[in-house]
């Protein structure tokens, strides 16, 4: 009894809500985290015998990387964010080694790379890919975006006025 009191003159509720609240958001954080951090969570509660949980219905814990943000892949060759209201470019991982691309390209010059993804990030070979564009003469076309295993993310198109990387994704391993 006299040590409960102790603790709640040591730890007002006021100041333990505050502690509280501070230390939940630091853990949903996935950015205050390595990422070898998730990887060994999951690899724990797959080999867990009394944990029935597969490794899809485990959370992400890789961050969205925003391309042309500080510490992320730059734009190239003048390409850059559509804009518009549009999602920027970006890509992440999830937990099957599966690699995501969003986002709307606009302006860049066709052929050459858009953006290179970073180890990690690459696919084990080419990937060929097609997304959805403004055609030349405004009128929604085809695009060829090719994802080399040394990292480039290239546009081959009739026209640069957008391009969607939205749905492509590849595996990593």
């Amino acid at each position: 009894m006299a040590r409960a009191r102790a603790s709640q003159q040591a730890y007002p509720s006021g100041n333990a809500q505050s502690l509280n609240d501070r230390i939940s958001a630091y853990l949903k954080n996935p950015l205050n985290f390595p990422p070898e951090l998730g990887q060994w969570v999951r690899s724990q509660i797959v080999r867990n015998p009394t944990v029935k949980i597969d490794p899809y219905q485990l959370p992400n814990l890789d961050k969205k990387h925003v391309v042309g943000a500080t510490n992320e892949p730059a734009f190239q060759n003048s390409w850059a964010a559509y804009g518009a209201g549009f999602d920027v470019p970006f890509f992440y991982k999830d937990n099957q080694a599966r690699v995501f691309l969003q986002g709307v390209l606009a302006g860049g010059t066709l052929g050459t790379p858009a953006f290179t993804l970073p180890v990690g990030y690459r696919p084990l070979g080419g990937q060929v890919s097609f997304a959805a564009i403004a055609g030349t003469t405004g009128a929604p076309a085809i695009a060829r975006i090719d994802v080399l295993a040394s990292g480039p993310v290239t546009v081959y198109a009739a026209s640069n006025a957008f391009v969607s990387l939205a749905g492509l994704s590849f595996r990593i391993s």
